[in-house]
């Protein structure tokens, strides 16, 4: 399967929805890019609180599952600013699909039962490559 940056952009609203009502977020503005890594850029309120979010990620498989491990990123505001994942982990709801390990974001599909087994995922020349 092959993923462009188009594709990525029809998942921004449903994905920025579904963390609004998931994480009691309201995502203001999503930007993803492909290059040769994975780049997020966001602004968003949390408690009353404008946050920006500016990562970059590198996407791949290890033992059938996906992985997003981000290389870089940060959450801040007007005053503070913090490490992305120490920012985050707190927040997120670690299921037996997903869960958090150091800088890397794991997702899971044995426990959902689903026939999905990532082989491998890589980016070339701006798009997202996934063999099954």
């Amino acid at each position: 399967m092959r993923l462009n940056i188009d594709d990525i952009n029809a998942f921004k609203t449903p994905l920025a929805k579904w963390l609004g009502n998931e994480y009691k977020v309201d995502i203001e503005r999503l930007t993803l890019y492909i290059k040769d890594i994975l780049y997020f850029d966001a602004e968003m309120y949390y408690k009353g609180l404008k946050i920006h979010i500016d990562a970059k990620a590198k996407i791949n498989s290890e033992n059938g599952d996906l992985i997003i491990e981000v290389v870089e990123g940060q959450a801040k505001n007007k005053y503070l600013v913090f490490n992305l994942i120490d920012f985050i982990t707190p927040l997120i709801k670690e299921s037996s699909f997903f869960r958090i390990e150091n800088n890397k974001m794991i997702f899971s599909f044995d426990e959902l039962h689903l026939p999905v087994i990532f082989k491998q995922i890589r980016i070339v020349d701006e798009e997202i490559f996934i063999d099954f």
